[in-house]
This record gives C-alpha cells, structure tokens and sequence, in this order.
C-alpha cells in the first residue's frame, strides 16, 4: 500500500518546488523591462541631445545624439547578461536542491 501523495499535497509540504518555474518568467518579464527601459533612455538622450543643440552647445548635442546609444545598448546587453548570470544562479540553486532531495529518498 505504497500510494504516491498527491500533488497538491507535494506542494503542501514544500515537495514541489516553484521557484524555477516563475524564475523563467521573472527572467522574461525582467529581460523585456531592461530592453524597454533602453529604448526609452536612447529617445531621451535623442530629445535631450536636440535640446542642447538648440541652446548652442551643439558639440555636447551631437555627443549625446550619436555616443549615447551607442553607450545604452552596451548597458542593455551588460545588464542583459547579468541577469542572465543572477536567475541561473537561482534555478542551479534550486535543481541542487532538487537533485539532493532524490539522492536522499534513493539511500
């Protein structure tokens, strides 16, 4: 009479975890937000660029109109990987557990 419990009481006890789960929509969901958030600074700096050459700094506005994107996409792909690096850590951490938690019902 070895009945398997169910699922809903596997996630009672904490035996089934879902962290790695909402980890790869948190990487999504943040993933999106940091390239949006890019794209919003590049049409700022454009605006804000536009500004300046209109004030007669037209040496910082041309700057900021052709190296700020330049600068902002390398941002975007930095950040990109970091968070990248930082929810693998979590999900490794996790399938650690996961695969600890087998090894200790095999023996």
């Amino acid at each position: 009479m070895d009945e398997k419990p169910s699922k809903f009481r596997e996630f009672l006890n904490f035996d089934i975890k879902i962290t790695p789960i909402i980890m790869k929509w948190f990487y999504v969901i943040g993933s999106a937000l940091i390239i949006l958030g890019g794209i919003l600074y590049i049409f700022t700096m454009f605006i804000g660029g536009i500004g300046m050459i209109t004030s007669d700094q037209v040496g910082a506005g041309i700057l900021m109109i052709l190296g700020g994107p330049i600068l902002v996409i390398i941002g975007i792909i930095v950040n990109l990987v970091i968070f990248r690096i930082a929810c693998e850590w979590l999900i490794v951490f996790f399938s650690m557990h996961k695969e600890l938690r087998d090894l200790n019902n095999k023996g």
